[in-house]
């Protein structure tokens, strides 16, 4: 006799307390008498019913409960940093650190790894709460039976949701909504910004470093020329006077070629070429005869390099004078262009023949930089997760299918009328079969049972596996072309090897690692950069979080296979996540057992962040040849780590790879309909004798002794779970 508790019933509404009324007992609420009728109801729990500490304790709701302080604990970590960021940025001018770039890069990726891992917390609590929402109880079920359609049990699935009640399905719908802003912007609370320096360049002779005397009266231009230089070339020259060697550094052509053509410079700044006064370009004496300097001086002209940061605003090329382009105007100058002169003992800039050069170093500077508005509105999404959960926690009073356990044991109290003579029904059965079936009322023929071997990957479904392969498609195209774009542009300046993309380190932006020019159609400054550049570059996240999905969905449904599959070769009791009783067994995790689902969560975590530090928001600050900085805004744009990327890229099509070796493993037994999580296919599996339909009881699904009818050349028999004898079908025998 089974006590009342065990039969509480599976489907109740969120209703308001006034009005009171229990719900409509459904057959799976009622006793079967030794004739498998129905006696009376059982009594059932009120749906309004609130949820108590004791009913926490065990099965989906103890993981939930869990999810809940998980979810807790992340905001208050979250408000922690926010508090953390908004109080050391605002005494530190906007950023929380702000120094050498080694330091830098260590505070930013440890940042970024703790956002990542609360990031991948959360959607996990929330994922595990949606799925939750989505499944279906026993009426939901019967309703779509009743309709000639199915459902799906034990996976997260979008069909369901037609059939759920309004209530769960937009707590479900506010769950996924409140991810969007941890995919896009949780990433972009802090980002890096690193220091570009403007340059003047001096044409001088040998003497001028040894202190000879210059001239600087007709060093100052006018006009469309008004932009002059900053530096202080006495400085400079006492500067070189008086070095050990730390502060400047004498190069030769090649060197200063491959020091200087570079759009962005974070280590260096102020150059003087060495040149002989060699000025025989009339060309070069048209466009710069407002210089007018004494014919003795030994400093013959200064010119402002015209701000290094400006490619960022599409136009002038940086270093164009290395090419003897007019002031850089011209763009499209190219390194090679003055190595080829340099090879041959004849760069000439400004018509003067430059025999090398004396560049002034300066200090790396970087820094981390915090934004408040995103990190409310990440608080503010935090909130509604929590909120969402703990209303999964603590309102929601129905028992949700959420197992194959949940629904074999539903089916077993209460067999399905609709799937009554076909037993040997699976999932890739003609639907539209069965919707006829259910609409004529017509009497289903004998199946005849035939032995085969199945593979996992046919389990998941051709839909399953080209939604997971399609995005994954998409998330290694946008990674290549990323790669290919950094590494290219990387070779421009001589570090297109993989010993030096590996020494460009992983999550910081460098000089030659940042995103600009032309085709970079996105604000460069202000608030609205800021929040442009951070969705650009946390889109990725968004994808992956789409592969994540996808592929947690296609293990879920071989798991699903796998586990209903070893019901036909041994017994074993139901895993339940709810009412456990008799043999039952109880879980705290829906399908993916943990050695498989934790794994899982780690890899997410681990791609999510190296995402993070493919693409990421930066920004730079320049300052001029006086080592002063630009009153103006910081540009803001997106940087990327070819290394990062590369690492993403192996990660990802490990996981791949992982996906189909499960795949091509063999489902235990031979022959046991392949059911996945179609509702039908496994009401259809659960029609047992009378005597043999315990579920609380280890069962095994087989051949029973019901229904077998004999006669003329064959002999129909039925398949079912049962928990008395279930023996191997037979090959080639009829089955209904």
């Amino acid at each position: 006799m089974r006590n009342a508790s065990s039969h509480e019933t599976e489907y109740s509404l969120l209703e308001s307390t006034s009005n009171i009324e229990l719900p409509t007992v459904h057959p799976s609420c009622q006793k079967r008498d030794d004739d498998g009728n129905f006696s009376k109801p059982l009594p059932t729990r009120p749906s309004w019913k609130a949820i108590g500490l004791a009913d926490l304790r065990d099965g989906w709701r103890f993981s939930a409960s869990l999810g809940v302080l998980l979810a807790l604990c992340v905001l208050l970590l979250n408000i922690a940093l926010t508090i953390w960021g908004a109080v050391r940025s605002s005494a530190n001018n906007g950023h929380i650190y702000h120094g050498n770039c080694k330091t830098a890069k260590q505070i930013n990726t440890g940042i970024h790894v703790i956002i990542n891992v609360l990031s991948t917390l959360l959607l996990g609590a929330s994922n595990y709460c949606m799925q939750c929402l989505c499944a279906p109880n026993r009426r939901d079920i019967d309703v779509a039976h009743r309709e000639g359609r199915w459902l799906d049990v034990g996976v997260q699935s979008l069909r369901n949701l037609a059939y759920i009640t309004p209530y769960k399905r937009w707590i479900w719908l506010l769950l996924g909504l409140s991810s969007l802003p941890l995919h896009l912007l949780f990433n972009s609370i802090f980002y890096s910004t690193l220091v570009n320096h403007d340059y003047d360049i001096y044409f001088a002779s040998e003497d001028w470093l040894q202190g000879a005397w210059f001239d600087t009266h007709g060093l100052a231009a006018g006009g469309i020329h008004s932009m002059e230089y900053k530096s202080d070339p006495a400085l400079f020259q006492s500067g070189v006077m008086n070095d050990d060697g730390s502060r400047f550094e004498r190069l030769d052509v090649t060197e200063c070629i491959n020091a200087y053509a570079n759009p962005y410079l974070s280590d260096r700044s102020n150059v003087a070429l060495i040149s002989k006064f060699m000025y025989n370009d009339t060309r070069i004496a048209q466009y710069y005869s407002f210089w007018d300097v004494a014919s003795n001086s030994s400093l013959f002209r200064v010119m402002y390099s015209h701000d290094t940061a400006q490619p960022l605003y599409n136009y002038r090329d940086p270093y164009g004078w290395i090419c003897d382009h007019y002031e850089g105007l011209s763009t499209g100058c190219r390194k090679e262009e003055g190595l080829t002169q340099a090879a041959k003992s004849n760069w000439t800039v400004m018509g003067y023949k430059v025999t090398g050069c004396v560049s002034q170093k300066v200090d790396e500077l970087c820094s981390v930089n915090f934004t408040l508005a995103i990190g409310i509105v990440v608080i503010l999404a935090n909130v509604g997760k929590l909120i969402c959960i703990v209303a999964v926690c603590f309102l929601l009073t129905d028992q949700p299918l959420l197992t194959l356990g949940d629904a074999v044991t539903s089916f077993l109290r209460s067999p399905d009328r609709f799937t009554k003579g076909i037993c040997l029904w699976g999932k890739d059965d003609d639907r539209k079969h069965w919707r006829m079936l259910r609409h004529t009322g017509d009497v289903p023929a004998p199946r005849r049972f035939e032995s085969k071997i199945q593979r996992r990957w046919r389990v998941a479904g051709k839909q399953s596996w080209a939604g997971f392969l399609f995005l994954y498609s998409t998330a290694l195209l946008i990674a290549l072309c990323l790669a290919i774009y950094g590494i290219n542009k990387l070779k421009k300046y001589g570090q297109g090897s993989f010993s030096a993309i590996a020494n460009l380190g992983i999550g910081t932006a460098t000089t030659n690692t940042v995103i600009g020019g032309d085709g970079w159609h996105v604000a460069k400054s202000g608030n609205g950069a800021i929040l442009a550049n951070s969705l650009i570059a946390n889109t990725p996240q968004l994808i992956l979080s789409g592969v994540y999905l996808s592929l947690n969905n296609l293990l879920t449904r071989m798991q699903l296979a796998a586990e209903w599959s070893s019901y036909s070769v041994q017994r074993k009791a139901l895993r339940v996540s709810h009412d456990r009783t008799g043999a039952q067994r109880g879980t705290y995790f829906l399908q993916l057992p943990y050695r498989l689902g934790l794994p899982l969560m780690a890899i997410s975590a681990t791609l999510h962040w190296l995402v993070s530090q493919s693409i990421f928001l930066a920004s730079i600050d320049t300052w001029d040849s006086a080592g002063k900085p630009y009153v103006r805004e910081s540009v803001a744009t997106c940087g990327y780590s070819p290394l990062a990327i590369i690492l993403t890229i192996i990660v990802g099509t490990v996981i791949v790879l992982f996906a189909i070796f499960v795949g091509m493993r063999r489902l235990e037994g031979a022959g046991m309909p392949v059911v996945g999580s179609h509702s039908v296919g496994i009401a259809a599996a659960c029609h047992p004798p009378k005597d043999g339909g315990d579920e609380n009881e280890r069962l095994m699904w087989g051949e029973v002794n019901e229904n077998i009818v004999e006669g003329g050349a064959q002999t129909v028999g039925h398949c079912s779970f049962a928990s008395s004898v279930a023996d191997v079908p037979v090959g080639g025998r009829m089955y209904a």
